[in-house]
């Protein structure tokens, strides 16, 4: 008995794939103009559907008490870097998770370890408008959308 199966994959790098990659792996599985015919790896009957993760952008409003002489325009690449890290970390739990979640108090916690030189305190966080922990679709990685601090 055969049915339809989705298979979502993400790149080596924690990254979306490229459609090259999705349609290489879509022909090795179950080529798609010979669907549920066995002539891929997947069994007669057994149709194959190859997606990718879907990246979502996640914007941060952030509001920073700074450090003396320090100013967003100067601490602004330092922060984005400390984002980036954690949702490639977030990107790399995909496969072992049924969600994802972008919590609020990882991003303050990060930011302040990561830059506590240039940022005092942050309170107030927001993602995409919200001062809420962001839980993604279960295709879903995070990638850094607008940063404003």
């Amino acid at each position: 008995m055969g049915g339809t199966v989705k298979l979502v994959l993400m790149a080596s790098d924690n990254t979306a794939p490229t459609d090259t990659l999705i349609d290489d792996v879509q022909t090795a599985v179950d080529p798609t103009e010979n669907a549920g015919e066995g002539l891929g790896l997947a069994p007669i009957g057994h149709v194959v559907h190859v997606t990718g993760v879907t990246p979502e952008p996640v914007d941060i409003t952030l509001h920073l008490t700074y450090a003396p002489g320090w100013s967003w325009e100067a601490v602004r690449s330092y922060v984005e870097a400390v984002l980036d890290a954690y949702f490639a970390e977030l990107a790399q739990a995909w496969a072992s998770s049924d969600f994802l979640t972008v919590r609020i108090s990882q991003i303050e916690s990060r930011i302040l370890s990561g830059c506590s030189a240039m940022v005092a305190d942050i309170g107030g966080t927001e993602i995409n408008g919200e001062e809420s922990n962001l839980t993604l679709d279960p295709d879903s990685i995070p990638v850094r959308g607008d940063v404003s601090g």
